[in-house]
């Protein structure tokens, strides 16, 4: 009797096991796919809008944007915190759980000096309407030096935030070093802070490469960034005055060796 009734107990426990194993073999396989997929193509996490010259007076605090809204609904925005987000080409991120425009550029209204100059290759430059604080960081030059901003008060500043893993980034860097060679000196200075982990060795061997000879090198000292300076996309260029504050920015890749370029620099070093 006792080995008639334990043959279906056995069965029942194989069974069970058996098809418990099975579910955590299919659930390990789904994960695993799904991670590769996100590391493969980290776009598909995000949604991307083509970028788009609009009025800064059009963003509303929000704590979403709607995807699919229509063209004529304003742009919303809210605070960024989180991680940088790497995407091919001029292209406006817009993370799902943050809602936030990356490239607006400001038509209307926005530092007088700087009116209009927002377009062609500068079209998703956001003029500020009115000259902002930057937070203060420091970064390191390759000898370990500290230095800020305050190093170049009284020079306008184009500051590039960039890493080598940003293919954006890598594209823009000579039309930068070309900018530096052309405008470059008592008035004017672009500063590129890179924020590789490792050090500045990798940037190093990344600039002998390219040919890069009029750009310094420097490294973030800071994580935390591109959090601190609310940037939300790479690269992330901004342009401060002569006092130390921000006149303008740009999300993404640029053409800053361009006529427009220029002229959008020209009138910075311009301002009184």
């Amino acid at each position: 009797m006792t080995k008639q009734t334990s043959k279906p107990v056995k069965f029942a426990t194989i069974l069970w096991f058996g098809v418990t194993a099975a579910l955590l073999g299919f659930a390990t396989i789904y994960i695993a796919l799904r991670l590769a997929g996100n590391m493969i193509y980290p776009e598909a996490a995000t949604n991307t809008v083509p970028t788009k010259a609009v009025s800064d007076t059009n963003i509303q605090p929000s704590s979403k944007m709607a995807s699919g809204a229509k063209s004529n609904e304003p742009l919303q925005a809210t605070p960024q915190t989180g991680n940088v987000k790497n995407l091919p080409g001029n292209t406006t991120e817009i993370t799902k759980s943050k809602g936030l425009p990356v490239n607006v550029a400001g038509k209307s209204g926005g530092n007088t000096g700087l009116k209009g100059l927002n377009k062609g290759e500068m079209a998703a430059f956001l003029v500020r309407k009115t000259p902002m604080d930057i937070p203060a960081f420091s970064f390191v030059t390759p000898s370990g030096a500290q230095k800020n901003l305050s190093h170049w008060k009284g020079k306008v500043v184009l500051l590039n935030i960039w890493a080598t893993w940003c293919i954006p980034c890598r594209k823009e860097m000579p039309d930068l070093d070309k900018l530096q060679a052309s405008l470059g000196g008592k008035d004017f200075d672009v500063v590129t802070v890179n924020i590789d982990k490792g050090g500045l060795a990798k940037p190093a061997r990344f600039f002998k490469k390219l040919g890069i000879i009029n750009l310094s090198l420097y490294g973030a000292t800071s994580k935390r960034l591109t959090t601190l300076l609310r940037a939300p996309g790479l690269p992330a260029t901004i342009l401060v005055g002569k006092n130390g504050k921000e006149l303008g920015r740009l999300i993404g890749p640029a053409h800053w060796a361009s006529p427009d370029a220029i002229a959008l620099i020209k009138a910075a070093i311009a301002l009184k």
